[in-house]
């Protein structure tokens, strides 16, 4: 009777916890004014599904809370050509209903390579601090076929620097100074991208929040930075952990072929799933969802076999699944202070 009640306290938690984590943030959108208000976000990580999964729901909680000013504290040697264009179109999403996006590249060290040059050129506005760089933006193509690599190759570089003429042409920027991060893998530093117009202007600030000050956003505000979820997304797309993951699933499936157990053919799905979302071949709320189902079968199968077993391997695979979607509260309010051939950004010598 225990061991019942026991099961029937955690399926409600997890019930509970699956309900609050697809609560949408409020929304005062009804109340928005046109007073000017910021949105913080900065980010520190390589380009990829995390930073994906990070900026698109920084910029869904910016909307939901009438922030008509979208600041992104960048920093990264950028990622995959896919996750770029997705955050560009959300970007871009952002700005057709109004909003205003800024990037700053700050503070000192801080840089915007490859991938995150694009990210950069899309927003209405740039700003860097002294001690910063920005560009490197040459794309590395790979799945060529045999024989192709010459025009393959040409191919994507031109497409490239045309995008990224465009996106610069757009906001009235030096559109041939910014192909050439393109074309010739050429990076800027804040007083050559400011002198030659590739940014919209540098600030002269040592610390994040002098140049945030800088360019209007007053305090207080918060810095929002990536939550569990999308750290946790951002590891499994290492293709060293991807990778791992699928073959520890499939090995694990085909033990269980000759010596059945469930247990271990669960296991090995749940490696491959997280492996797939780290391929960016599934999205991270759908597996999470199958996760937390599967999870609470196991826990109401507990209910049948009465070892236990059931219903920890339930608790374990809810958790995980519930992981991919929980997204972390914000900080304090800060004191001022599969198609080929497909693309990959280099920067300084470094391949992500």
């Amino acid at each position: 009777m225990k061991r019942r009640t026991a099961i029937r306290f955690i399926l409600v938690v997890a019930v509970m916890l699956a309900l609050s984590s697809q609560v949408p943030p409020s929304s005062n959108a009804l109340s928005c004014g046109a007073q000017p208000s910021y949105y913080v976000a900065s980010m520190n990580m390589t380009i990829d599904p995390g930073s994906q999964d990070f900026i698109t729901s920084a910029i869904r909680d910016a909307q939901a809370s009438c922030a008509n000013h979208f600041v992104l504290v960048m920093n990264t040697f950028g990622g995959n050509g896919g996750n770029m264009d997705n955050i560009i179109n959300a970007i871009s999403s952002y700005q057709a209903a109004g909003g205003s996006f800024i990037t700053l590249i700050a503070p000192s060290g801080n840089h915007a390579f490859s991938a995150g040059a694009y990210i950069a050129e899309a927003s209405n506005k740039i700003y860097m601090t002294p001690g910063t760089a920005i560009g490197s933006a040459t794309p590395i193509v790979y799945n060529i076929p045999t024989g192709e690599v010459n025009t393959t190759l040409t191919k994507d570089i031109n497409g490239f620097k045309a995008y990224m003429g465009a996106l610069a042409s757009r906001f009235s920027r030096n559109v041939t100074a910014a192909e050439l991060m393109v074309t010739k893998g050429i990076s800027y530093t804040a007083d050559e991208a400011a002198r030659l117009r590739v940014i919209d202007g540098k600030v002269n600030a040592t610390s994040v929040g002098g140049a945030l000050q800088a360019i209007g956003v007053a305090p207080p505000y918060e810095i929002h930075t990536p939550g569990i979820s999308s750290q946790f997304i951002s590891v499994l797309a290492d293709p060293n952990v991807s990778g791992l993951l699928f073959l520890v699933g499939t090995f694990a499936i085909l033990a269980d072929l000759y010596h059945p157990t469930v247990i271990v053919s669960i296991a090995g799905a749940v490696a491959i799933a997280l492996a797939l979302i780290g391929l960016g071949v599934f999205g991270a709320p759908i597996v999470s969802l199958f996760l937390m189902i599967v999870g609470a079968a196991f826990i109401f199968l507990e209910l049948k076999t009465h070892h236990g077993i059931s219903a920890l391997t339930g608790v374990v695979v809810f958790i995980i699944g519930f992981l991919l979607i929980f997204q972390t509260p914000p900080p304090p309010s800060q004191p001022t202070p599969g198609q080929p051939p497909q693309a990959n950004f280099i920067a300084i010598g470094t391949v992500t």
